[in-house]
């Protein structure tokens, strides 16, 4: 959403940051709504439009309106969900995949983050399907991790590159680590 503003003159630029952020927002809660009616095929439709509200515009993300980027990753959100349940129901990991390097093409900071986020949620997983062949479901999440980050090496080297050579990481790599 954020290349919509080339097409933007100059002049109104202003403008065009508040609508990005208010598609951004939108998409938000659509994304967030399309996984509870995946999720919970039997909800109320107005309570699942009453949470996708909730989380569109909850304190976490209105406060990235000040860092517009970070709501990309918070609308992939959902949707890196979808896919982890795709991948340990279906067996099926593109979604997954998908869903991950895109949300680590946008900001690798935060997609951190919810990869931490996604091996605890993965570890309840785990415990749901501990009856049904679990190493492969194991190794196709780890493998699906993986094909993610490396295909978000593109990004993320030369960002590292670049935060690198920087005044914000004057010790090398351990500074980043502890940081």
């Amino acid at each position: 959403f954020s290349l919509l503003l080339l097409l933007v003159e100059r002049d109104t630029i202003h403008l065009a940051i508040s609508v990005v952020i208010a598609l951004k927002i939108l998409v938000c809660n659509i994304s967030c709504f399309y996984m509870i009616k995946k999720l919970f095929k039997n909800m109320n439709s107005l309570l699942s439009v009453s949470l996708a509200l909730l989380y569109g515009f909850s304190a976490y993300g209105l406060i990235f309106y000040q860092i517009t980027a970070w709501i990309d990753v918070m609308y992939m959100l959902p949707l890196v969900v979808i896919g982890l349940i795709n991948l340990f129901e279906k067996d099926n990991p593109k979604m997954y995949i998908i869903t991950l390097a895109l949300s680590l093409y946008f900001n690798f900071y935060l997609s951190l983050m919810v990869i931490i986020w996604i091996f605890l949620l993965s570890g309840l997983f785990i415990y749901i399907y501990k009856k049904k062949d679990l190493s492969k479901k194991i190794l196709s999440l780890g493998i699906s991790t993986v094909l993610s980050i490396g295909s978000s090496l593109l990004i993320i080297l030369p960002t590292y590159k670049q935060i690198s050579i920087s005044a914000r990481l004057s010790s090398g790599f351990n500074s980043l680590l502890n940081s």
